[in-house]
């Protein structure tokens, strides 16, 4: 009888070791990017799985390329509560601990086509603790510093770290206030008008560029029929008042316009009075900034900037449309490129009458 309940414990032993060493062999076989595909979000049926796949990737690279050890994949990417889309890691540098989760941190994903962002340390501590996607909703950014705070953007609210405290802030891309108007074709259009902002904050973290953290809502720039939201920190470089605040704005002219963003040199321009008042002038922003033959323009409602070198001291603001900008000669632009040319002329004259005396 012993023998016999000696050998079921083995058995038993046996029976577990194996389950335990196909757990552990299919755990290990989890990769960075690997989907659970039944368990998407239910609104994103037929997306494509390669971006979604894509996304979660990069991601990581960001942050092993920063210096942080994401530790292990824990499981493949899968829904959290019909929100975003998520993949969870352990150990590393990790040291988020929600609801008791040692050493946890997440990458997540708020739609197919958008940009994934780590959620970590502790914002995701302070996000748990705060009622996470109900009250501080999901990442739109990843945490950076501003001065002395860390910040992270959420898709309801800002978190702000300063030492131990911690603040849930209540600004965050595309919110209206109770400043924003009650009457008028900006209330007819608030929810559009607030959706047109938020697009804009998310192009350019897609693009790589962080605007920083909001510090105001969406209101009326003072004295005009002009929407603006201000974004503070982040890869933002101008100071155009002195305030010591290196900030950007998003800025919308009328329902009608898109919400484009003015940052950096571009802004200072814009601001600076060698190119004139920026609403009287040049007007709202139409279109973001892009570099033509190292120049960098910026289309506006009356005219365009063009900053020769990227740099606001020899701004230019010319009345017309950047599409009547010629692109310049090779001949010209290009001294290296004008040579070989010549060079090449040179010796097709050299060869065509040989040509021809061969005949």
């Amino acid at each position: 009888m012993f023998k016999k309940i000696l050998v079921l414990m083995l058995m038993s032993i046996f029976s577990l070791a194996v389950f335990a060493g196909v757990v552990l062999a299919e755990t290990e076989t989890i990769q960075v990017g690997d989907i659970n595909e039944d368990g998407l979000p239910a609104d994103w049926a037929g997306a494509d799985q390669n971006a979604i796949r894509d996304a979660f990737i990069a991601e990581y690279d960001r942050q092993v390329a920063s210096g942080f050890d994401m530790g292990l994949v824990y499981d493949a990417i899968q829904e959290w509560n019909q929100v975003v889309a998520r993949q969870m890691f352990t150990g590393g540098d990790q040291s988020g601990s929600p609801w008791g989760w040692a050493q946890t941190g997440f990458i997540m994903l708020s739609a197919p086509a958008a940009r994934a962002f780590t959620l970590k340390d502790a914002y995701l501590n302070a996000w748990s603790y705060n009622n996470h996607f109900d009250s501080v909703g999901f990442p739109v950014s990843n945490s950076f510093q501003y001065k002395d705070s860390g910040y992270q953007v959420f898709s309801k609210s800002t978190i702000k770290i300063t030492g131990d405290e911690i603040e849930v802030l209540e600004h965050f891309p595309g919110r209206g206030d109770a400043t924003y108007p009650e009457t008028g074709d900006w209330n007819t259009e608030k929810a559009a008008t607030l959706a047109a902002f938020r697009a804009e904050y998310d192009r350019l973290q897609k693009e790589g560029y962080n605007p920083g953290y909001p510090h105001d809502s969406v209101k009326l720039w003072d004295g005009t029929q002009v929407m603006a939201q201000t974004f503070v920190g982040g890869d933002n470089t101008a100071d155009p008042f002195g305030w010591d605040l290196k900030l950007c704005y998003i800025i919308k002219g009328s329902p009608a316009q898109p919400a484009v963003v003015v940052k950096g040199d571009m802004l200072v321009a814009w601001m600076n009075a060698s190119v004139g008042n920026a609403f009287t002038v040049a007007g709202v922003p139409l279109e973001p900034e892009r570099t033509i033959s190292g120049n960098l323009y910026q289309q506006f409602a009356n005219g365009y900037i063009k900053l020769p070198g990227g740099q606001a001291t020899d701004a230019v603001f010319v009345a017309g449309t950047i599409g009547e900008v010629e692109e310049p000669n090779p001949t010209t632009a290009d001294p290296g490129m004008a040579l070989a040319l010549a060079l090449a002329a040179i010796a097709l004259v050299g060869t065509v009458p040989a040509l021809r005396r061969a005949r």
